[in-house]
């Protein structure tokens, strides 16, 4: 495996880069499998940190994780230690090591990790614009091409 010091957090590009925009999701809700279950990765030894996602193949999820011996800081048993004890780290460090897995399955991925997944995207053109939206109604599309 060879290390790709990318920054995971900046905008996400396509072949042709003609849409822009942003998303954001919710856990999942109890009843639904965990992503640590879903992903292969056991909750004692890795951290899922973030998640990419390719709509048109919803059977694959791209995962990043943290192995929780990676971070040699004290977490703490709360959400609020663990983003401490990284904030540390890369403050020492410059960085933390993340590992990507690919994860394939039989049946939607994305609706079995995230309880609500929204995406916006906007022509390239505007997409980096602020723009008054003024709702004028609702309009029934036909899904086809015309």
């Amino acid at each position: 495996m060879t290390d790709d010091f990318r920054n995971l957090n900046t905008q996400v590009t396509s072949q042709y880069d003609e849409w822009w925009g942003t998303a954001a999701a919710d856990d999942r809700s109890p009843i639904a499998p965990d992503m640590y279950e879903v992903a292969g990765l056991p909750h004692d030894e890795w951290h899922i940190i973030g998640f990419e996602v390719y709509p048109l193949n919803p059977d694959h999820v791209t995962v990043f994780a943290e192995r929780t011996g990676d971070l040699e800081y004290d977490r703490g048993e709360s959400p609020e230690g663990w983003h401490m004890a990284w904030r540390q780290a890369v403050a020492d460090h410059g960085s933390v090591p993340v590992h990507q897995f690919e994860v394939y399955a039989e049946s939607n991925l994305i609706e079995k990790i995230f309880k609500r997944f929204s995406v916006r995207l906007f022509t390239h053109s505007v997409a980096k614009h602020q723009m008054p939206v003024k709702k004028v109604g609702h309009h029934e599309g036909t899904g086809e091409n015309e």
